[in-house]
């Protein structure tokens, strides 16, 4: 066998007894949240002359070196001219004897050390979200609290940073802290506008990583249900106004002193001091809100060579002038200094502006100079890119593998494939390795074994799940699995074994549920609230949720909306946050734990730790698991072709991989498996969840279904029902994932419901498809028909 290892294109000379072995892992026992990677330990190539030129003799310091050690280089390993693992190389050190090198210490990393290299320091405020910047007002934010904008890629719910109410009567008390929600009319009570950010998709945002670094992941997981759905709130801080626009002030005339070039409006002062005069130079910018606008909080923000140096923040101007007085040079030191002039507000504001700059010298001799603005016009817009919680795109990606444990693995170029574990392993084969194992020595052990395994998000600040803590002793979200002897016996000793935790970048906010004030009757209203203990606006860590569009009908208390003018008008129907995908029954959720979901009291039984974790975590701690080392030679058409999720079959018994290792010039293969305890019925069609529960609305839905590719699908009408209201295809999606388009559902409060009969290579499964009716809000409960049409009061409803 000829092994050629190629660094930048270059065939590298090798050691003929060199041991380089290629070790290989999915998940490694000793840290359930790794993910596949292949990698050498250090290994050493000569110092021969084609060697020597690729590393450009790095070891002479002297040397105009441009061989560059501090970062990888692109690798490939090939096996008689077969590819066997791409990715990078790094230098690590060079061996010198006798003032000659003989050798260069180098090691392998697979593709996926690729997506840390892309990545790098970049945070999510780097990300161009563009696209989802909107202007900010009552009108667009009832736009997105009702339905959502950009095809419901951003919506806007109710987590905002003080505390909600529902009274139908008694007392109102509307606060910067306080809000009653309740729909009365002639009130100012309802959800204010203003309280609110919106969410965004996390799909756009893998998409917004993808553009920016040029990596490219699959959609095999990414476009399903579980992931598509979710959302990222956008806020960064405990403010509770928002950030807004900032535009710079355009100055259109001036005085003959005046230093300000109204073709750029920067004001340039050339400072050159004298030994007997020293100038000062300072100034004012003056700013006059336009009729209407004197309201209207603003930041006036002075720039000194392009960094900010002085600000001033005006909560309500009443029409005054504002001024913010500034000066430039406190150095002394000859140097020429560029001035400009900002404002910001986060809501549609109009101004004039002056700015005087003064040149004072020794005596008190003032020289002064003028220059006008006579209109500026910010238009009020929610900057997405703005707003985005700060985190690291590293960090911010890990976190969603480690929360639905991803398997990411390299497929190309800059090209990754993501999935979760159990789809990853239903997309295996079989490879009966019998005749190529060395029979003469093999290890079983137990292996490394955790007896208790904690998940965890960050430390919340909000007061909600901090009360959660002090009744439950966790944080809402948290889990906790402990492994005892008796698994079915809580009160059995724990397995020997030490602790491992797994904690997640994110925070859970408990939203809740509200009852009104006055009767303690619940209504269906949920919010998220973002105050700390003593009731003061805080912020969280990157906040991930579903959202579910709930409609209110006429027997429910009714909410309002307060407008930008104060008034309030009926909703009757919202986007309401939640940890689970459904209101009702729910197929995933974004805890860890079986909480309750706040909208119906239902515990979430099909949460993260059960979806993603719990078989996996059954099969390593399983009483009969054991950990196989087995040495063997295989030959190229299986070791160049064998994928981690691909079963190993020695003398008829099953092996998952855990990892192996290759050893590329003598061909020996150390295999470190685990003893398989599935369906030995290899290649089943089985769905990631036995059932599809959605709204009224027409929409599109990706599920996961194992092993989909070559079924036969069939509908099946519901005690003999129309089928025609929902279609499937599978046409340019991943080989398992199945597109469901459903009609929009128009009975009034009517459920329907079909099967997906799913005939697969080995067995036929089957999905239990369910779409709820449209719930028609009605004046006084009175429903009007006049030729198929139905009337309600439009003065007060907005549906």
């Amino acid at each position: 066998m000829v092994t050629q290892i190629q660094i930048l294109g270059t065939k590298i000379d090798l050691f003929e007894d060199e041991n380089i072995n290629v070790i290989d892992s999915v998940v490694d026992i000793k840290d359930i949240s790794k993910n596949t990677n292949a990698f050498t330990r250090n290994f050493t190539v000569p110092a021969s002359r084609i060697n020597n030129k690729l590393f450009k003799h790095w070891y002479d310091a002297n040397l105009n070196n441009s061989f560059d050690a501090r970062k990888k280089q692109e690798a490939i390993i090939l096996l008689d001219g077969i590819v066997f693992k791409e990715g990078f190389v790094q230098l690590t050190k060079v061996n010198v004897e006798k003032g000659r090198a003989t050798s260069y210490s180098i090691n392998f990393s697979g593709r996926i050390t690729g997506i840390k290299k892309a990545l790098g320091e970049l945070t999510i405020k780097d990300l161009d979200l563009s696209a989802y910047d909107h202007s900010y007002d009552s009108n667009t934010v009832k736009i997105g609290l009702v339905s959502g904008l950009f095809n419901g890629d951003l919506v806007y719910t109710p987590i905002v940073k003080k505390q909600y109410y529902v009274q139908d009567a008694g007392e109102d008390e509307n606060t910067d802290k306080l809000r009653n929600i309740s729909y009365v009319a002639g009130s100012d009570n309802g959800i204010d506008w203003s309280d609110m950010r919106p969410s965004l998709k996390l799909l756009p945002i893998i998409e917004a990583i993808e553009v920016k670094t040029g990596i490219t992941f699959s959609r095999d997981f990414f476009i399903t249900e579980e992931f598509s759905n979710l959302f990222l709130w956008l806020n960064n801080s405990s403010d509770t106004a928002l950030k807004g626009k900032s535009i710079t002030t355009d100055f259109d005339s001036k005085d003959s002193r005046s230093k300000m070039d109204l073709s750029t409006n920067i004001a340039t002062f050339n400072i050159i001091p004298d030994d007997n005069i020293q100038d000062e130079y300072k100034g004012f910018f003056e700013v006059t809100p336009k009729a209407g606008f004197g309201s209207v909080p603003y930041t006036m923000k002075m720039y000194q060579n392009g960094e900010v140096r002085w600000t001033k923040y005006i909560a309500s101007g009443n029409g005054n002038n504002e001024d913010l007085f500034v000066w430039f040079s406190e150095s002394g030191d000859p140097e020429t200094i560029e001035v400009y002039f900002e404002v910001e507000s986060a809501e549609d504001f109009e101004y004039s502006a002056e700015f005087e700059n003064r040149e004072e010298g020794i005596g008190g001799v003032l020289r002064k100079g003028k220059a006008y603005s006579s209109s500026n016009v910010i238009t009020a817009e929610f900057g997405a890119q703005n707003e985005v919680p700060d985190i690291k795109l590293i960090d911010f990606l890990k976190g969603l593998f480690n929360m639905f444990k991803l398997v990411v693995i390299p497929t190309g170029d800059d090209e990754y494939y993501i999935n979760t574990i159990e789809g990853y392993y239903a997309q295996g084969g079989i490879y009966d390795v019998t005749k190529y194992v060395d029979f003469e020595k093999i290890d079983i052990n137990k292996g490394t074994m955790y007896n208790q395994i904690s998940f965890k998000f960050q430390e919340p600040a909000t007061i909600a799940n901090i009360l959660f803590n002090k009744q439950n002793d966790r944080y809402f979200g948290d889990e906790e699995y402990i492994v005892r002897e008796v698994p079915s016996d809580p009160n059995s000793e724990q397995i020997d074994g030490g602790a491992y935790e797994l904690e997640l970048p994110f925070e859970q906010v408990l939203f809740e549920k509200l009852s009104d004030n006055t009767d303690n009757i619940a209504s269906t209203v949920v919010y998220g609230r973002v105050t700390d203990e003593a009731g003061e606006a805080t912020t969280t860590k990157p906040l991930i949720h579903y959202v579910a569009n709930s409609e209110r009908g006429t027997n429910t208390k009714q909410i309002g909306f307060l407008n930008s003018d104060n008034t309030s008008v009926m909703i009757n129907r919202y986007n309401v946050p939640i940890h689970a995908n459904s209101l009702t029954s729910p197929s995933y959720s974004t805890t860890f734990s079986a909480d309750q979901n706040v909208f119906s009291n239902i515990f979430m039984s099909n949460n993260l730790y059960s979806n993603h974790y719990k078989a996996y975590i059954d099969s390593i701690f399983n009483i009969k698991k054991r950990e196989y080392k087995y040495k063997a030679y295989l030959p190229l058409r299986i070791i160049t072709k064998l994928n981690l999720n691909d079963l190993i079959k020695i003398k008829g018994d099953y092996y998952r991989i855990n990892k192996y290792s290759y050893n590329v010039l003598t061909g020996e293969t150390e295999l470190d498996l685990i003893n398989f305890f599935g369906d030995l019925e290899i290649g089943q069609t089985i769905p990631r969840s036995s059932g599809v529960n959605t709204g009224y609305e027409s929409k599109t839905i990706n599920v996961s279904v194992y092993n989909l590719e070559g079924s036969t699908i069939t509908k099946v009408g519901y005690d003999n029902y129309d089928t025609t209201w929902m279609d499937f295809s599978t046409t340019g999606l991943p080989a398992d994932v199945l597109q469901l388009d459903f009609e929009a559902n128009n009975l009034n409060n009517l459920t329907r419901s079909m099967y997906l009969d799913i005939a697969g290579k080995v067995n036929t499964t089957r999905i239990t498809i369910r779409q709820t009716g449209k719930i028609l809000t009605v004046d006084s409960n009175t429903v009007t028909v006049d030729s198929n049409l139905i009337t309600t009061d439009n003065g007060n409803t907005d549906n």
